[in-house]
């Protein structure tokens, strides 16, 4: 996670010049938005100014209580973006396209049980064919646990 400052609904500041080795636009971002929750969003813009990047997103609202930032996979890009933390040389981030696309789809497996959306099924097979990737995520149906679909 990444220290942020709130701006508005829609943007936020890290320190350090985030835009310098990538293009930002679409990356997914989880905010801790302290007692409000976590908060899920794209980003659609990042500029930096001395000393800081400050970036809008889209999605849920910020609240004033953010407190920080992970940076995740794109998911409009055809390529997925690596993970992103303040204070890492991005050029040095293992950009392996099977682990980000799994590391994608677990990010959004995870989103979508916070928000009580992921299907239930008996077991992987079961998930298979109900359009579940591998390593995404479902809920077993009998028992309720998130599980990652293996195979």
């Amino acid at each position: 996670m990444a220290d942020a400052a709130y701006v508005s609904t829609t943007q936020f500041t890290v320190t350090g010049d985030l835009t310098a080795d990538q293009d930002l636009a679409g990356m997914a971002v989880r905010a801790d938005c302290g007692t409000d929750g976590y908060k899920y969003g794209h980003i659609s813009d990042a500029e930096y100014g001395d000393p800081d990047t400050t970036i809008t997103v889209q999605g849920d609202a910020l609240t004033s209580n953010l407190t920080a930032v992970r940076f995740g996979n794109s998911s409009t890009a055809s390529a997925p973006a690596p993970v992103v933390t303040a204070g890492v040389d991005p050029a040095q981030t293992p950009r392996n396209a099977d682990l980000g696309a799994l590391a994608h789809q677990s990010l959004l497996g995870l989103h979508q049980a916070v928000r009580g959306e992921l299907a239930a099924y008996a077991d992987d097979a079961s998930a298979a064919a109900g359009g579940v990737a591998v390593g995404g995520l479902y809920l077993n149906a009998s028992t309720g646990a998130v599980h990652a679909r293996l195979a």
